[in-house]
């Protein structure tokens, strides 16, 4: 198992988003800690060098993946022209990504994650999460079947 925390790749403020497989028996343990992750992350505890220079050399040494298959080389390719970016921006890329600093780094994270602005998507089996994730009254909690459609809705 592990968790990602990613922000959407655009020149506007895009979503962030978490993805965390956990086990079923603790779905609501595991989204009390994510929310800590995601909390501390908004200014609470800010982000360590070491953190940080982890994920640097991980985005790094994984941007060559991006462009292992045609699928990726083209959707590299659509990203330059979807936000009009020049042809060097890949290499300029890894540069910016070399040159980020710890303070910029926090500073951007105080101002983009806000913990009680998200909207938290659970995908599991309701008879098994249902009354853990409700109890920790995180706001209303709404149910879909596997199709989509509404099946309750309502607080905690």
């Amino acid at each position: 198992y592990g968790a990602t925390l990613s922000l959407w790749d655009d020149l506007a403020r895009g979503p962030m988003y978490v993805i965390a497989p956990v086990q079923t028996e603790v779905t609501d343990k595991s989204l009390v800690e994510i929310l800590k992750e995601v909390r501390d992350i908004d200014g609470r505890r800010p982000i360590t060098a070491d953190e940080l220079s982890m994920a640097k050399a991980n985005l790094v040494q994984t941007y060559p993946q991006l462009f292992e298959y045609v699928a990726g080389v083209a959707f590299q390719t659509e990203q330059l022209f979807l936000y009009d970016r020049p042809i060097e921006y890949w290499q300029n890329d890894i540069d910016q990504i070399k040159a980020l600093e710890l303070a910029e780094v926090n500073e951007v994270a105080q101002e983009r994650f806000d913990a009680d602005a998200l909207a938290i998507v659970i995908v599991g089996d309701l008879s098994q999460i249902e009354e853990g994730v409700r109890a920790l009254g995180l706001g209303e909690v709404y149910t879909m079947d596997s199709s989509g459609a509404l099946v309750t809705s309502g607080t905690n």
